[in-house]
């Protein structure tokens, strides 16, 4: 947290009331200035008025929306060092996964756009996030055994209401540029309170305040016009402010409908800055002032030109008509103006008038060359004042920057980027504010969500220690690191081609110098003295001058002392060659004798086999054997069975 000091003085409803009237009186020049420009942006105006304009003021508008916002970015939450910390890794994914499902939850894109409009046409632009909590109440029964006076068990159960969690949300809503007041400041590191403007009915004063909200009495009236000091409403609403005091760091609820506070609690939200908005989108900033600007003042007298021609060239192209005059004694000549193609008029003085020079001398034309060149002029005027206004505001840079069909990718590029050029800071500043909103939410899922809540929404198992990481106030800041896609897209960029540049330029020089430090030419100290030299001219290689610090020279390979002897190496070498010649006779007998075993194991299967067929042929003749004999024994049944019938 900001270290701040405490000011005890800054209490009661009277100190904060007057405080936000003073800061309201010294925007009051620019909140008139502001209606006004909307209502040119709407192009509002009286069913009376029939002046002609142009509302270029929309279609610049419409443009520079588009040109600083067109998608919906990408939250990118990582460590904020690339070392091994597993609960910080595991942190980070979970808050990026909340924060992208946070988006998708709610029309994100619009709160965006409803911010850049303000942004661009009152001259301030700012969106608050805010943390929604649905809770149930649950019943808890706890049961104790106490003991009577004579000893005999007694159970007491005391039923307890717990509220639980059944989900949480974090949405972040555009703030419009009336409901929201500012300490007078220079910049925005030294505002020390903010307003949130907040219009009730009498149910809603009374939910959120209790009693003490239904006896506010109301200011506006329920269309929310400020209702007069002798008027008495019995219906309307109440002008209340949320003041957030970042000294005190305290949220204090007052309106001018009561002389009390209506709630004030501790920080309701334990963010870093304290305040649930980030720095606003200002148009025009100053370093003496925070009051905006509003955009249009910048190009009002361009604008008013124009209008200014554009009348003109309405009434003119009215005025450009075809009108003219002829002899009244030929009336029929009335008739050929209306008349259609193909059409004859009859003339009774025909001749006449042929003598009189034909339809030339009877008739003449108002002259209209003038007013056609008038409005020409009128035209190229117009277009110049386009031009200037859009120079002002920056479009100009824009339209040049469109690529043709036929130009090179070249020419297409160096269009492109000179064609933003002044977009650039506008472009940056945009994702600036979208980047703080994001760290804000995640501040809000980091010290309020609910495990269970951000488990079930991230899919991913919340454990001790990456609760710790998250729950960790300080600590968070250090190790993990939220961006949007936008914000990290050219950093990145930058970082992979300087950890290109680096692996190549040592990769080089160590495939270069490793001949040389193995031949003795080049030290080993010298050549890594002289990788490092190199490392240190990039920036991504400070990061491994410890790992090539710890480098050792390798080990030189040992030598046998009798080596340089030419008698020695003969001797080595015979004796290198016996050793060989004795592997491959052992080789040789080794598969000698898997060849015999090989040749005696098919042998003794054959014998199996042959046994087998043996046997088989001794079972099939005992069966045949057997299958005679009863036979044989059947047959002498039968005779002695003929026989004692023979007999009887």
């Amino acid at each position: 947290m900001e270290p701040m000091v405490p000011a005890p003085e800054r209490k009661g409803a009277e100190f904060w009331l007057s405080a936000i009237d003073e800061a309201r009186k010294r925007e009051r020049p620019w909140r008139e200035r502001a209606r006004k420009v909307v209502e040119r942006y709407r192009d509002e105006r009286s069913s009376t008025d029939d002046s002609v304009r142009m509302n270029i003021l929309w279609s610049n508008t419409d443009v520079l929306m588009a040109a600083l916002y067109s998608r919906t970015p990408t939250a990118d939450v990582r460590r904020r060092y690339m070392g091994d910390d597993d609960a910080a890794r595991d942190a980070a994914l979970a808050l990026e996964r909340y924060l992208t499902y946070s988006l998708d939850s709610y029309n994100f894109d619009s709160t965006v756009r409803d911010t850049l409009k303000d942004y661009l046409l009152v001259g301030r632009g700012t969106a608050r996030v805010r943390l929604e909590t649905d809770t149930y109440d649950r019943e808890d029964v706890s049961e104790e055994v106490a003991y009577s006076p004579d000893g005999m068990p007694m159970v007491t159960s005391t039923t307890e209401s717990v509220e639980e969690i059944l989900d949480q949300r974090i949405i972040c809503e555009p703030v419009h540029w009336a409901d929201l007041v500012i300490q007078p400041a220079r910049c925005w590191r030294e505002v020390e309170w903010i307003a949130f403007r907040h219009m009730l009915d009498r149910d809603e004063l009374k939910a959120q305040f209790g009693d003490i909200g239904a006896k506010v009495n109301f200011t506006h009236s329920r269309r929310g016009d400020e209702r007069d000091e002798s008027e008495e409403l019995t219906e309307g609403r109440a002008e209340v402010f949320e003041v957030f005091d970042k000294r005190n760091r305290r949220r204090i609820f007052v309106s001018h409908g009561t002389d009390k506070v209506l709630e004030e609690e501790e920080d309701p939200y334990g963010l870093t800055h304290f305040f649930p908005i980030p720095e606003p989108l200002y148009s025009v900033r100053t370093t003496d002032t925070l009051i905006p600007v509003c955009e249009y003042t910048l190009y009002q007298d361009q604008v008013q030109e124009l209008d200014l021609i554009t009348s003109r060239i309405s009434a003119l192209t009215d005025a450009l008509k075809r009108r003219g005059v002829f002899d009244a004694s030929m009336k029929e000549l009335s008739e050929l103006a209306m008349a259609d193609d193909n059409v004859f008029i009859p003339v009774d003085n025909y001749s006449s008038m042929l003598e009189r020079g034909g339809l030339a001398g009877v008739m003449a034309e108002a002259p209209i060359q003038n007013l056609a060149a008038v409005l020409q002029q009128l035209y190229q005027a117009r277009a110049l004042v386009i031009e200037t206004i859009f120079e002002v505001v920056g479009i100009s840079d824009i339209t040049r920057g469109v690529s043709a069909d036929r130009e090179t990718a070249t020419t297409s590029r160096t269009k492109a980027f000179f064609g933003s050029l002044r977009l650039v800071n506008r472009k940056r500043e945009v994702i600036r504010f979208i980047r703080d909103i994001m760290r804000l939410k995640g501040e809000l899922v980091a010290e309020h969500l609910d495990p269970v809540v951000m488990g079930a929404a991230t899919q991913i198992k919340i454990t001790p220690e990456v609760f710790m990481a998250l729950r960790d106030e300080m600590g968070r800041g250090y190790r993990i690191d939220i961006e949007t896609d936008d914000s990290v897209a050219y950093d990145e960029a930058a970082e992979r081609q300087q950890r290109i540049e680096v692996l190549t330029a040592a990769g080089n020089f160590i495939g270069q110098s490793a001949e040389l430090v193995q031949s003795g030419a080049l030290p080993f100290e010298a050549a890594k003295q002289l990788l490092m030299f190199g490392l240190r001219g990039f920036k991504k290689g400070r990061e491994l001058e410890d790992l090539f610090e710890s480098l050792q020279p390798p080990p030189p390979p040992q030598q046998d002392p009798g080596a340089t002897d030419p008698g020695m190496q003969l001797a080595i070498v015979e004796r290198e060659a016996r050793a060989k010649e004795a592997e491959l006779r052992g080789q040789i007998e080794q598969l000698k004798a898997s060849l015999k075993n090989r040749e005696l194991d098919l042998r003794e299967r054959d014998m199996v086999q042959d046994g087998e067929l043996e046997v088989g042929r001794l079972q099939l003749r005992a069966q045949e054997i057997e299958q005679a004999g009863e036979l044989k024994r059947e047959e002498m049944a039968l005779k002695s069975l003929e026989l004692e019938q023979n007999d009887g």
